[in-house]
């Protein structure tokens, strides 16, 4: 077998074995280039709300989430990106997850519904861990690699030669379905290979965060990754906004963007804060605080992030595009809506194909038969 046989062998079915996860990947990583507007087009009424005096404190949005949903277990609360937004809450329960969204300046339930009725955000958990909570990660890790591979492989097997590169980009529409589906197939995978391969990548380092760190750590300077644990006792639980006010007191005065309760209880806040510009577009800082005392027990993020650590806070704002602002995500938009036809394409020319040779084997047997 040649060097390119094999190539194209591998490419082949790693393709085949993975189509259809990397289609699902590929339209959710476009939906969620675009996650606000997405939202904000299917639940508009809910998650828009009219600025009426100053907010209610976070903990009292808080305790009417709870009120509304006793025995479930507020695990998320997304800040608003503006003073016309509600909060979003995210809740678990025997059931599974649940979104809740509230108005800041009433307290009201706007709306409250399970994952599957928030499409961009039940789109969001498939492409962060194929709705598998904690494993997923390994899951994707793996899709990534395939991805990776697919995405290196597929020009090499693409290039006609510097004579016939002119050409090598034509779309032969009219030449049928065959010929049109293999150039649909070809073409993209060519323009689009080097944003997937840099996806693949960035997605991979994501997905095994702990693993791609201790590798950086034998050529950069890294640090150990924060794993705070709450001191065992039983003391009340401050207030939400006065453990958060210390948190951003700590930070010096950042936004939050998100908190996630942790711990028994909730007893462990872990909050992510805007950046504030100290690192790459749409980076955070995060904090981890005792809800009983207000006592921030680790940080990451900000100035003084070691050199390994900064490179992987790379990694987000590149896969989502945000680092190059609305052309960004429009390119990781449409980069997933490629990927998605290509893992189509590529399966339909792969099930022409065995057509194709079964045909041809069926000619072949039909002669010997009547002889």
């Amino acid at each position: 077998m040649s060097t390119r046989s094999a190539i194209l062998a591998a490419h082949r079915w790693v393709g085949v074995a993975l189509a259809l996860f990397l289609a699902l990947q590929g339209l959710s990583g476009a939906a969620l280039a675009f996650r606000d507007v997405g939202n904000l087009l299917l639940h508009g009424p809910a998650l828009r709300v009219v600025p009426a005096g100053e907010p209610l404190p976070v903990s009292a949005l808080l305790d009417a989430v709870r009120a509304a949903h006793p025995g479930a277990r507020v695990a998320r609360v997304e800040y608003p990106a503006g003073p016309g937004r509600a909060f979003l809450f995210r809740l678990a329960d025997g059931r599974g997850a649940r979104y809740a969204s509230v108005d800041p300046y009433s307290g009201a339930v706007l709306r409250s519904a399970p994952l599957y009725a928030w499409p961009v955000e039940l789109l969001a958990q498939w492409h962060d861990n194929m709705l598998l909570g904690g494993p997923g990660a390994n899951a994707v890790g793996l899709l990534g690699l395939g991805l990776l591979a697919m995405a290196a492989t597929g020009p090499v097997l693409w290039w006609p030669g510097a004579r016939r590169l002119g050409s090598a980009f034509t779309v032969r529409l009219g030449s049928g379905s065959y010929r049109a589906v293999l150039d649909l197939h070809r073409v993209p995978g060519a323009v689009l290979a080097a944003v997937l391969l840099l996806g693949a990548l960035t997605g991979i380092a994501m997905a095994w965060r702990g693993p791609v760190l201790a590798a950086l750590g034998t050529v950069l300077p890294t640090a150990p990754s924060p794993a705070p644990t709450v001191p065992p006792g039983d003391g009340p639980v401050m207030g939400l906004d006065a453990v958060v006010a210390l948190v951003r007191q700590d930070a010096g005065g950042l936004p939050v963007r998100n908190l996630r309760l942790l711990g028994p209880g909730g007893t462990l806040v872990h909050v992510y804060l805007e950046d504030g510009g100290a690192g790459p577009p749409g980076a955070a800082r995060q904090a981890w605080a005792d809800a009983r005392t207000g006592a921030i027990l680790a940080r990451a993020g900000g100035p003084g992030t070691p050199a390994g650590d900064a490179l992987l806070e790379w990694m987000l704002p590149v896969h989502s595009g945000v680092v190059a602002g609305t052309a960004g995500r429009l390119l990781v938009a449409v980069a997933g809506l490629g990927l998605a036809m290509l893992s189509i394409t590529g399966l339909w020319v792969w099930t022409r194909k065995r057509g194709f040779r079964r045909q041809q084997l069926a000619k072949r047997k039909a002669p010997a038969k009547a002889a």
